[in-house]
């Protein structure tokens, strides 16, 4: 028993033994070659991003920049042309000047259309009426008794399909047109009373293009005279009245030589023409906020431009005497169904285009009522 107590107590000192040397002893590791330390890197200075290229555009326009008036900074043309050229350089960081030149400084403004297809500037701003010796159908978008509000004609261009029957015939000559749809106060300011259609019988009014034929349905005289000339004519009495718009009241003076208009409203429209190997050099974001965003932007402006001419006659009957001439709805019609009847289809016999068009007119002013 003594010796199996002994034998036990070895057996447990040597377990001891052994179990105190596994966890005294550390495993033996090889020592390692420290490392050079790595010499550390200059930091690189960051490449200054290349400035954006700047495309420089030169702009013409048919009419002057205007001072405001009342409540208006931005009268007349100015928002369809120095606003816009103004928008399109901020809304492309800079990347797209245009430069606004004085009227006629770099061609005169009856070769607009020209001057556009041959880049003799890279935009211009102009009536397209005033091609209708060149592109016919420019008499089928300005129909004498046809649609003679804002909305009106931008519903025909654009739901209607005119401004897709359009754009081709600019293409043609190298160009791309944007109009600025709508009306103006455009018809006939004279120097007698006009209660009436009668009261213009025989009398001469400067007329142009299909307007002649309008003002011959009211019985007046067409006479032509040059648009500059207009002041003097009136004043000498070489005219007795002009159709024009509310704009030459205050651009001509004519506010000075003529006392009574006839409110009866017809179209306006006018537009801007992009030369195509200007418009092709662009980048396409801004090719895509030209063709999006002008339509719109001119929309505004041709609201506003009404306004504009209603505030200055307005002020011409406040402060002149003028006097504004409403006529009875019968002969209101009656002239309508002048227009309807004896103007569109010499028009429409003109060109197939423009007989398609004034059919989309009258399309249009049936499915609203207004024909």
């Amino acid at each position: 028993m003594k010796h199996k107590t002994i034998w036990l107590v070895v057996s447990m000192l040597v377990v001891l033994g052994l179990l105190v040397g596994g966890f005294g002893c550390a495993k033996e590791v090889a020592p390692t070659t420290p490392t050079t330390p790595t010499t550390p890197t200059t930091p690189t200075t960051p490449a200054t991003p290349a400035a954006p290229e700047v495309i420089h555009w030169i702009m013409q326009s048919h009419e002057p920049l205007l001072p405001g008036f009342g409540p208006y900074e931005c009268v007349f043309h100015c928002t369809w042309v120095h606003r816009w050229a103004e928008w399109l350089e901020e809304a492309t960081g800079g990347r797209l000047e245009i430069e606004i030149v004085p009227v006629d400084a770099m061609f005169p403004r009856t070769e607009s259309l020209t001057a556009a297809e041959t880049r003799i500037v890279d935009v211009v701003f102009a009536p397209p009426p005033w091609f209708s010796g060149v592109i016919p159908e420019m008499d089928a978008i300005s129909l004498p008794g046809g649609l003679v509000s804002v909305r009106e004609s931008y519903d025909l261009w654009y739901n209607y399909g005119v401004n897709d029957l359009i754009q081709p015939l600019y293409a043609e000559r190298n160009i791309l047109m944007i109009p600025a749809l709508g009306n103006c106060h455009l018809n006939i300011y004279a120097t007698f009373d006009m209660p009436n259609m009668a009261s213009l019988k025989g009398k001469k009014i400067r007329g142009f293009g299909v307007y002649n034929k309008y003002l011959e349905l009211m019985g007046a005289v067409p006479t032509t005279v040059a648009h500059g000339d207009l002041y003097m004519a009136l004043k000498l009495g070489t005219l007795d009245a002009t159709l024009t718009a509310a704009t030459s009241l205050e651009n001509l003076k004519l506010k000075e030589v003529v006392s009574d208009y006839l409110d009866i409203d017809n179209p306006c429209i006018n537009g801007v023409l992009i030369n195509m190997d200007a418009y092709n050099e662009l980048p396409e974001d801004i090719k895509y906020m030209i063709e999006t965003y002008t339509p719109l932007w001119y929309t505004v402006g041709s609201l506003e431009l009404y306004e504009h001419e209603a505030y200055i006659i307005g002020k011409c009957k406040e402060e002149l005497g003028f006097e504004v001439w409403t006529w009875p709805a019968e002969e209101v019609a009656k002239l309508k169904e002048g227009c309807v009847n004896e103007i569109w289809p010499e028009i429409a016999a003109k060109t197939p285009l423009c007989a398609q068009i004034i059919e989309i007119t009258k399309k249009h002013m049936k499915e609203h009522g207004r024909l």
